[in-house]
């Protein structure tokens, strides 16, 4: 189950997954990495059956120094299966909450460098 947190700027996983995360030297939140970070490449959530690719400039956030950066991705233990996204998510997805009909929608956004 995947939560959208537009009060959030990091992505959390469960702790299950965050053990996953690190046996593939995958950096999580605290963890600081060279900016570009290209060797670890993008992430890609399934979200439905339908693959919403973030690259490292989506999930990483610089630092002050402007040279390094740290990962976005946080251990969060909310629900055993519960992954949630925030505003780095949301700046390439186009998210519209329909609290109406209890949907959300989302589209890649056409303001994102590519």
């Amino acid at each position: 189950m995947v939560a959208l947190d537009s009060g959030s700027t990091y992505m959390s996983v469960p702790k299950y997954a965050a053990a996953i995360i690190k046996e593939h030297e995958f950096p999580l939140e605290g963890q600081s990495l060279p900016c570009g970070a290209e060797r670890l490449g993008n992430i890609t959530l399934v979200i439905s059956g339908i693959h919403f690719n973030l690259t490292p400039d989506d999930w990483q956030y610089r630092q002050s120094d402007k040279k390094k950066c740290t990962s976005s991705i946080m251990t969060l233990e909310v629900g055993y299966e519960m992954f949630m996204v925030g505003d780095r998510f949301m700046r390439r997805y186009y998210t519209v909450f329909d609290r109406d009909h209890d949907k959300v929608g989302l589209a890649e956004s056409i303001n994102i460098k590519k």
